[in-house]
């Protein structure tokens, strides 16, 4: 038993695999946080791509002509929009 207090010193594996954990947790916190403004990012060119198709189709409409058009489906990936024909 290597009868260790807290004051004690770390033999230097167990030290090294602390602070590889610790630097594993930083970079894991890390992408969680830029997950999701890539999302946003991706959600963001869709938009507008579904935004310039409906003004190719429509181009005296406004741009609120274009969110009433956008939203009036709800909570709906922008994929899954039709051409913007409507």
């Amino acid at each position: 038993m290597l009868n260790m207090s807290d004051r004690s010193p770390r033999p230097d594996g167990e030290a090294d695999l602390q602070e590889e954990e610790r630097r594993h947790r930083k970079v894991a916190a890390r992408q969680a946080l830029l997950l999701p403004v890539a999302d946003v990012l991706v959600g963001w060119s869709d938009w507008l791509r579904v935004r310039d198709q409906y003004k190719q189709k429509h181009p005296s409409s406004s741009a609120s002509a274009f969110n009433d058009w956008a939203l009036k489906e709800g909570a709906v990936p922008l994929p899954a929009y039709p051409s913007a024909d409507a």
